[in-house]
């Protein structure tokens, strides 16, 4: 547990110092802090069975484009892989001669690049976003989840297809890297359709506070879903709804930084061009931790859109600076908390002590 607390402490500390740098020197720190969590991500030997998983499909994957690859879509083994994924494994295993071992690594380097350059666009707030993406994200999405963190990264490097309103280009990637690499991005086509809502301050407001009610009625939603699922298989009512009711703690949490955006609003959008764009991301989020926050896939939509929250109050520090360093201190406590409070959680502790494969007999970067 010290190597993961002394972890947030150096990425916290990082942050008081970005926070009173200049541009460039925000850059330089920037590129510290995803070079450390990168190393985290890309040196470790954990995730539980899915880890195992994914090491077994990686050691048995075809060259790619070989008779044998082509025939992996028509084995019942590789039946629930998305093809984007499987060509994306085959290459480097292929082309570089990766061991699973190496893959991961560069796996990490790659997710972490696509979260830079898709939200370079919209912050110059690494810290915050980092300790919040450490809180909400790191840890499923980098230690567990390999297809599902490089369908969110491929999503969050077009993402900004949508704000220009180039729908070719939108749908065409999403397709390709998206869609492709997990079936969790098919939603991810319908994110286009935020260019055609038309959000103010009031229609914000009012979203916000009718869908407070429906937090209480989400279990029946869930067993509505789960009921038609079950009718279809087990697996999918399972999927659709495990019985497992999200914290309350996560639906307060949003509306805190909801609120805070609603008396915001109007200077937010004043001083930062993108910040339309990125409420709109926001209120993705709120079905998810309202009406739809026991609906086990919909939790997985929300890490699509969750480093919107850290984009927004950063936005908010700059509209009022004398608030910056009460939302550092808040951000900063809430994180540390859920943080913490994830690791000992998920799975029993799963993620404790901090296991990298540079210390297992044999492993090695390349086959």
């Amino acid at each position: 547990m010290f190597f993961y607390i002394l972890l947030f402490i150096v990425i916290f500390l990082f942050t008081i110092v970005e926070e009173s740098v200049h541009s460039k020197a925000k850059k330089r720190i920037a590129f510290i802090m995803f070079s450390i969590l990168a190393c985290v991500s890309g040196f470790r030997y954990l995730g539980g069975t899915d880890l195992e998983l994914y090491e077994t499909i990686y050691n048995r994957i075809p060259v790619i484009f070989s008779k044998d690859f082509k025939d992996v879509f028509y084995n019942v083994d590789y039946f629930f892989w998305e093809p984007g994924y499987l060509l994306y494994i085959s290459f480097f295993k292929t082309t570089i001669n990766l061991s699973f071992f190496g893959y991961i690594f560069i796996n990490a380097i790659i997710f972490y690049l696509f979260l830079y350059k898709g939200h370079s666009r919209y912050t110059v707030h690494w810290g915050l976003l980092l300790m919040f993406f450490m809180y909400k994200l790191m840890f499923y999405e980098t230690f567990v989840a390999m297809r599902q963190s490089l369908s969110i990264a491929c999503f969050w490097l077009i993402m900004h297809y949508v704000e220009e309103r180039k729908p070719i280009h939108y749908v065409l990637l999403c397709f390709a890297l998206v869609f492709s690499t997990h079936n969790s991005g098919v939603i991810m086509f319908l994110v286009y359709i935020l260019n055609y809502v038309k959000l103010t301050k009031e229609r914000f407001l009012m979203i916000g506070l009718v869908m407070i009610p429906f937090i209480f009625f989400s279990s029946v939603l869930n067993n509505m879903i789960g009921g038609f699922m079950a009718l279809l298989s087990a697996d999918k009512a399972g999927y659709a709804s495990g019985g497992e009711t999200q914290n309350i703690f996560y639906t307060l949490e949003y509306y805190l930084v909801w609120v805070l955006v609603y008396f915001n609003y109007d200077a937010i959008v004043k001083k930062n061009s993108h910040a339309l764009f990125v409420i709109k991301l926001f209120l993705v989020i709120l079905p998810c931790v309202t009406i739809m926050r026991d609906i086990v896939i919909l939790r997985r939509v929300m890490d699509y859109f969750y480093l919107s929250v850290p984009i927004l109050l950063g936005y908010i520090c700059d509209a009022k600076p004398k608030l910056k360093p009460l939302i550092i201190l808040g951000l900063s406590i809430v994180c540390f908390y859920g943080y913490t409070r994830y690791l000992m959680n998920f799975d029993d502790g799963g993620f404790i002590p901090y296991i990298s494969w540079l210390a297992l007999p044999g492993a090695t970067f390349f086959n």
